[in-house]
């Protein structure tokens, strides 16, 4: 967390800049062992302090997570349903899918897979990964 921000206020800042955030994460990769430090960086329009930081910033990837998995899993963002009650029908389906999916013990192990399996074709995304913030 950035704790001297007086320099926030020069011209050069975007309107509403009100917090830079920086999160370093030990991070684990489970499909090699190979362990790594990264660096993110987050701005934001709200005063936050670190604690308000952190949250914020591991609350936006459980959000994108979430999506990530709906659309390795059910390829979310291929779907063709357009028009009136379709999406959020067919998203609130995906996502009652999901939960019952995780809540299945026997076919967990066949979620992590895919999931693994299109983590490595990701080449080099940054998806499902998450250190220790």
């Amino acid at each position: 967390m950035l704790v001297n921000k007086s320099w926030l206020n020069n011209k050069y800042q975007w309107v509403g800049l009100k917090s830079i955030i920086k999160v370093t994460s030990d991070v684990h990769e489970k499909t090699t062992g190979k362990e790594t430090t990264e660096t993110r960086w987050y701005i934001s329009s709200l005063d936050l302090n670190a604690e308000q930081a952190l949250s914020s910033v591991r609350n936006h990837w459980q959000v994108e997570s979430m999506h990530w998995v709906l659309e390795m899993t059910f390829r979310e963002d291929e779907s063709r349903f357009r028009k009136g009650r379709g999406p959020l029908a067919f998203n609130v389906m995906r996502k009652i899918a999901m939960t019952l999916f995780k809540q299945d013990q026997t076919n967990l192990d066949r979620l992590s897979v895919n999931i693994l399996k299109h983590q490595s074709a990701d080449k080099g995304g940054d998806h499902g990964r998450e250190g220790a913030g």
